[in-house]
């Protein structure tokens, strides 16, 4: 009756007649009481006492029939702990104490359905605590008096979730407790309700404990990412919580958020070098989880990061390192993409990069033996060097545009140079014996290249046609060939254009942009007619 949140149940609850619950109803400030409820209801220690003898006679028991009694019993319980209520009554220090011990029994002692509606009971005791619920806790002689008591409470609420936690996952308690040998499906779903509890509680947290709690849960998103046991399915898991989590506490801003961040991080790098070691089978997927954890750590909280923490530039060498890797080449690469478009322009930001430009270029220009196994990391880097030249179209000012200049000359010729290596590369693999016979590889990674570069060249034009005109002129005779070969070789531009202009355009022609001759009935489109007289 409680669950269906009916007024008329709960002025039932405090003694009040049909007649005059009925009356009341029809009132709107039923509904205002109701949700901010201090005292509780007449009738809720009768219930409260029939939850708790029921949790704890049946407690002996341990058949499947009991078990589902106390899932059951305890779904009540969290009905009637619900503000419209039991009020405030649940916190009065002897409810409390005595709701926490067998809570804590509970944990030690029940399987993963019960653990899973103990974690949501804590949370929600957390979040509709009365200091959460008021902001009247300042920092000095000025604090209430019962904060002390408030912490207690609110610490305690967020260990019975760190215990489910400590059950799941080796390093989370200091203790010899058992823990589990394999993370079971049902386990690694706990694992992430227990984390969205804590990043759900820190966020209502008194202002004056808050870091605190940051520093635990940190502690939590950090073990985890360097466990062996939680690299196939937690980890993967838990970095959107970690995200979400990063988001909420860099709002304010604060010192000691960003040193504990800054610790965060020295902590990463030092568990990337560890697996870097491919000590065991975990070794591998660990270093992947870890520089997408610090990438996530980078993009969220870039705003309050410290400039001059090394720490930033040694991911980004690790980034930008895990390039030349085949077993990571993609994942870096994608890391390196996000690295270099976060948006904003916080002092962190222009340092991040400051150092990854240049190492982004130097893997696309260097030669490689795996040139052909990183031809897809190879493509997303370039992808992402045009995205971030075009995006300083629309950041730069119109009355400077220097930087967008330099841009294209940094990205074209860049280009531009990996064409022509691939293109020596696919001559050298033909003309080897041992290679004729399986020449096909190479030459299929030189015209996907192609084929992707007339495409990025076309969006660079399409950004800004007088920039990319431009540059041309400063590139050199070779590189001026590789342009032409490249624009003639992409069949289809955007929205089916031929990238190479609408006309036949020979080498020496006079340069003519009309489009004559177009009648192919494409109309409303971005045309682009390229001068092919370099």
């Amino acid at each position: 009756m409680i669950d269906t949140q009916n007024s008329l149940v709960f002025l039932a609850l405090d003694g009040k007649s049909i007649s005059t619950a009925a009356e009341k109803v029809k009132s709107d400030k039923v509904t205002e009481d109701l949700s901010d409820r201090k005292e509780p209801t007449a009738f809720f220690f009768i219930l409260f006492g029939i939850v708790f003898e029921s949790l704890t006679g049946r407690y002996a028991e341990s058949n499947m029939l009991a078990r589902n009694q106390r899932l059951d019993t305890l779904h009540s319980l969290k009905c009637i702990l619900r503000l419209s209520v039991a009020g405030n009554a649940v916190y009065q220090l002897d409810v409390f104490s005595e709701l926490m011990d067998l809570l804590d029994r509970m944990i030690l002692t029940e399987g993963v359905d019960i653990q899973t509606m103990i974690v949501g009971l804590a949370r929600d005791l957390s979040v509709a605590h009365p200091s959460c619920r008021r902001n009247d806790y300042v920092d000095g002689e000025n604090e209430v008096s019962g904060l002390s008591d408030d912490i207690d409470q609110l610490f305690e609420l967020t260990r019975i979730i760190v215990l489910v936690l400590a059950g799941l996952i080796p390093g989370v308690a200091e203790s010899n407790r058992p823990i589990r040998a394999d993370i079971t499906n049902e386990g690694v779903i706990l694992v992430r309700f227990a984390l969205e509890a804590l990043v759900d509680v820190a966020a209502v947290f008194p202002t004056v404990i808050q870091n605190d709690l940051h520093a635990c849960v940190l502690h939590l998103f950090t073990t985890i990412i360097g466990t062996a046991s939680c690299q196939a399915a937690v980890v993967p898991t838990a970095l959107p919580i970690f995200r979400r989590f990063l988001e909420s506490i860099t709002s304010a801003g604060d010192a000691e958020t960003s040193n504990q961040l800054t610790r965060t991080l020295s902590r990463l790098l030092v568990i990337l070098k560890n697996a870097q070691k491919r000590e065991n089978e975990a070794s591998l997927p660990c270093e992947k989880n870890t520089i997408l954890a610090g990438t996530i750590l980078l993009t969220t909280a870039h705003s309050i990061c410290d400039v001059d923490d090394p720490n930033i530039s040694d991911l980004v060498f690790q980034v930008a390192d895990s390039l030349d890797n085949l077993t990571t080449a993609i994942m870096a690469a994608g890391c390196a993409r996000s690295l270099l478009l976060i948006p904003g322009k916080s002092s962190c930001q222009q340092s991040i990069k400051s150092n990854l430009i240049p190492r982004l270029i130097h893997f696309l220009i260097t030669p490689s033996d795996l040139i052909e196994d990183l031809a897809d990391a190879a493509s997303v880097v370039a992808q992402s060097l045009v995205t971030w030249t075009v995006s300083l179209y629309t950041s730069t000012p119109s009355s400077s545009k220097d930087p967008l200049v330099v841009a294209y000359n940094l990205v074209m010729p860049v280009l531009l140079q990996r064409t022509s290596m691939l293109k020596n590369y696919q001559s050298a693999s033909i003309q080897s014996p041992t290679l004729a016979v399986d020449a096909t590889p190479s030459s299929s990674v030189y015209n996907r290249w192609t084929s992707l570069c007339a495409r990025l060249f076309l969006e660079l034009a399409t950004a800004n046609q007088a920039t990319f005109k431009a540059v041309i002129p400063r590139l050199d005779t070779d590189m001026k060939i590789v342009l032409e070969t490249v624009l003639k070789s992409g069949n289809t531009g955007k929205h089916g254009h031929d990238i190479s202009g609408r006309k036949s355009i020979k080498h020496g022609d006079d340069g003519n942009d009309d489009d004559e001759g177009d009648g192919d009935g494409d109309e409303g489109g971005h045309t682009i007619a390229l001068k092919m007289n370099f």
